[in-house]
């Protein structure tokens, strides 16, 4: 059986029946990041103990069809099978119905490279494509295996800021405006997308969110109680996603970041916790960010996002000759 969900309380119900979610599967985090024109839902299938649970934000395009597409993030299916080998050919058979009877011409997600099974689930159905690298903390891993993958100038960086810094978390109100505005500042200066301007509202829904634990963490330069850098955190289960992260113009060179990640590190492992994801960036291994971020660990894990034209014939007469030629990537073409 497949049914759609369309309310925070049901939707959030069964995330937590099936327990391996991530912070991106969430109806909130659907409801703040989707666009005026987007939807949230949640395609459920239940069968014989399987539950699987697909979130995305649906789209129209005409009168009759459809599309759905995926919140900025990493997401893809999440289920709990019934049993230890899953096949997907019953869920495949009545997913496609679906669709069909739905007038869905097209579908696209970004997966969750931290939740097993997706590529099992989405097995026979479109095309799922590498797109890049993600690096992470294996928290799994002991403070020494850790330590270790830090570079010598990475080490010597944060023996230097420790001498005048400390890391805290975010007190009140005034400094959630604070983190909102560094935050807009550095999305302006680096030519961010609109999908990256997270609102006050949203960033404080997730403290009061008990799907998640959400901790903003600031750098602060205890010679004048400045706020040098801040990084949002928010951990869902055994994923930890590193989400916004800024520094002040004028502290720039202190690179206070690094002891926002060391300190991330150490705060989030209990045990439980797998991983913290922290993202990838322009360019792949060779592009600045990920450079920065490779001072600090060694692990790398691929990206994959899933593309599947439901109707090709509607897809096709969607585009233009010109979108069906394109060597772009974009997907679908008739919106790029």
């Amino acid at each position: 059986m497949i049914f759609e969900v369309f309310d925070e309380k049901k939707w959030d119900s069964i995330l937590l029946r099936i327990g391996n979610y991530d912070f991106y599967h969430t109806f909130k985090y659907h409801f703040y990041n989707r666009k005026s024109e987007e939807a949230p839902i949640l395609i459920v299938y239940e069968n014989n103990g399987t539950l699987i649970a697909f979130p995305f934000l649906k789209r129209s395009i005409d009168d009759e069809c459809s599309d759905l597409t995926s919140v900025h993030g990493k997401v893809g299916p999440v289920a709990k099978v019934a049993k230890s080998t899953f096949e997907n050919t019953d869920f495949k058979k009545e997913f496609e119905e679906y669709l069909i009877d739905h007038n869905i011409v097209s579908i696209f997600s970004k997966l969750n490279p931290f939740i097993k099974g997706q590529h099992a689930i989405l097995s026979g159905l479109g095309e799922i494509v590498c797109t890049g690298e993600n690096m992470y903390f294996d928290q799994l891993e002991s403070e020494e295996e850790q330590i270790e993958q830090y570079s010598k100038s990475t080490r010597k960086k944060i023996r230097r800021l420790q001498e005048y810094a400390i890391v805290r978390e975010c007190e009140n109100d005034e400094e959630i405006d604070f983190f909102i505005k560094q935050h807009y500042r550095n999305m302006e200066r680096i030519g961010g997308s609109e999908e990256y301007f997270f609102s006050k509202e949203y960033l404080k829904s997730l403290f009061e969110y008990e799907m998640v634990n959400a901790k903003i963490l600031f750098a602060v330069n205890t010679e004048n109680n400045e706020i040098m850098a801040g990084k949002l955190n928010v951990q869902t289960n055994q994923i930890v996603e590193s989400e916004i992260g800024w520094t002040v113009d004028k502290y720039r060179d202190n690179s206070p970041m690094a002891i926002l990640w060391d300190e991330a590190r150490r705060m989030f492992k209990n045990g439980e916790i797998v991983c913290i994801n922290m993202g990838g960036g322009p360019g792949g291994r060779n592009g600045g960010v990920m450079l920065g971020k490779r001072r600090f660990t060694k692990h790398y894990i691929d990206f994959h996002v899933w593309k599947y034209i439901v109707d090709s014939e509607k897809y096709n007469a969607l585009c233009s000759e010109k979108q069906l030629i394109s060597n772009s990537d974009f997907f679908p073409k008739y919106r790029s």
